[in-house]
């Protein structure tokens, strides 16, 4: 197999590990996902042209997280122990680093286990069905806003990721064949506190319904209130805690 390691990935890339994830959310009913635009460094290995394992590693300030896929017919193979290791060079030393697994997946829980990965707090998976969404905002976002009147965001696609470009923030939405992802939702810190960010996640999920109205999930950090509290508002609901672990790599073992 073939390793890469880069900072950003270019489209090809990014539809071989969106397939990736695909297969392996279909094989083991995953809801954990992958940072295809904002991580720092990426590890693949490659067979035959296709991605059979990917790892992230974004800078979250204290930690690296890293978000790692491994198609389920490269199992036991030793892909996850091969992009660690060619991942820990070229990361800051002495770095930690933070997994979020899923109940779903046993293999990823018995890879934690063989590193020595402690617990950390938990994460959500949160769901909103765009079907019966109504496009009307809280009473916490006011119209009012001198900015607000038009709200156009500008619309980008590029391999199945789908970018809302506003003037006070962005969001990004990977579009599957049953449901939509958010991600990525991000507001200027001159613009926050006004209700700018709640404006453009209702003028998305209104855009997205009008387009094909599927489930659309997430996943946030309980310790992000703000956040947290937003979805709620907009009507996402809780559907699974995902278990968080870190490790500090300074002595690599190798993984079956």
């Amino acid at each position: 197999m073939r390793l890469s390691a880069v900072h950003t990935l270019n489209s090809a890339r990014i539809a071989g590990i969106h397939s990736l994830v695909s297969d392996c959310r279909q094989a083991e009913g995953l809801s954990l996902s992958f940072p295809y635009t904002d991580a720092d460094l990426y590890v693949l290995l490659q067979e035959n042209g296709q991605i059979l394992s990917a790892a992230a590693f974004t800078d979250m300030g204290d930690v690296f997280e890293c978000s790692a896929f491994t198609h389920p017919s490269a199992r036991r193979r030793g892909c996850f122990s091969r992009l660690l290791k060619a991942a820990v060079p070229r990361l800051p030393e002495g770095t930690e680093l933070l997994f979020y697994t899923s109940a779903a997946c046993r293999d990823a829980q018995k890879t934690l286990a063989a590193l020595g990965a402690r617990k950390a707090p938990d994460e959500y998976f949160m769901e909103l069905f765009l079907d019966n969404f109504q496009s009307k905002p809280s009473p916490d976002f006011s119209p009012n806003l001198p900015w607000h009147k038009p709200f156009h965001p500008e619309l980008k696609e590029e391999a199945g990721i789908l970018t809302y470009q506003a003037f006070c923030g962005s969001v990004h939405i990977a579009v599957y064949p049953d449901w939509y992802y958010l991600f990525g939702l991000e507001i200027q810190e001159s613009f926050r506190g006004l209700g700018l960010g709640q404006a453009l996640l209702f003028f998305v999920l209104s855009d997205l319904k009008d387009k094909n109205p599927l489930p659309l999930r997430l996943q946030v950090s309980g310790d992000n209130l703000p956040a947290l509290s937003l979805y709620e508002k907009t009507g996402f609901r809780i559907t699974e805690t995902l278990s968080c672990h870190l490790y500090q790599p300074s002595v690599l073992i190798k993984l079956q």
